[in-house]
């Protein structure tokens, strides 16, 4: 894995501040002030590359890289918690198999696919595996596309979700110049929900009927990011 790492952009976000909105919130900020810059595009539907680069992002708590085989473990503890199966389509039971194919083939095949990019979020200093950040159902065409996330048992309760969402929006809004990025959680998953306005997204509505759950259908709440949502209080990065 330490080539892959060796390959990768380094982006340091400078700074992460999570805005505060409707819920009263108090801001939080991960790094020191910098001017903002708001990507712009003159075609917003212009054709982009159709894979993302393979990059490593850094905020003050966290590295976010990707999969590698020293994830296993964590990734199998993670994934079999029954808090982290009850809202997303994961095997039941989850296994070790599972793991070691999500960390060392899918992770990576769904980057060369074009559907997103998954990222492992780790602890900045200890290195140990803290959860999950990802894009998928990206749309190529119209710049959009979509976050889902989980957070390691032994990582819950510190913000590490939003800090993490927060981070890949900078990137994907800033760096890739995309134009919308989409976050949904079930109209019962209320923990997905306040991570996604801590984040700074904004709620649109329900999709009725939208999300699919271990056998069952669920309500989906819809979620928005766009470049404007950056000035103020995110910051831009530098690499």
């Amino acid at each position: 894995m330490e080539e892959r790492e060796d390959a990768c952009p380094h982006i340091v976000l400078e700074e992460l501040e999570i805005p505060q909105g409707s819920t009263g919130m108090p801001r939080q900020s991960f790094g020191p002030t910098a001017p903002v810059t708001v990507p712009q595009t003159s075609d917003p539907l212009r054709r982009a590359p159709e894979m993302f680069p393979e990059s490593i992002l850094h905020t003050n708590r966290l590295i976010l890289r990707p999969f590698d085989a020293s994830d296993i473990p964590d990734t199998h503890a993670s994934c079999a918690d029954a808090l982290t199966q009850r809202w997303l389509p994961l095997p039941k039971p989850y296994t070790l198999d599972d793991a070691t194919n999500w960390c060392t083939t899918t992770a990576h095949a769904l980057r060369d696919s074009g559907d997103g990019i998954q990222f492992a979020v780790t602890d900045a200093y200890t290195k140990r595996l803290m959860g999950q950040v990802g894009l998928k159902k990206t749309d190529w065409r119209a710049l959009v596309s979509e976050v889902g996330y989980w957070v390691s048992p032994w990582a819950r309760g510190h913000g590490i979700a939003a800090e993490a969402t927060r981070a890949l929006a900078l990137w994907l809004l800033a760096e890739q110049q995309f134009q919308r990025l989409e976050l949904r959680a079930a109209t019962e998953n209320t923990a997905s929900q306040k991570v996604a306005l801590k984040a700074g997204f904004h709620p649109e509505g329900t999709l009725r009927n939208a999300g699919f759950v271990h056998g069952g259908r669920v309500d989906l709440v819809l979620f928005s990011m766009v470049p404007g949502d950056l000035a103020p209080p995110a910051r831009h990065y530098r690499s």
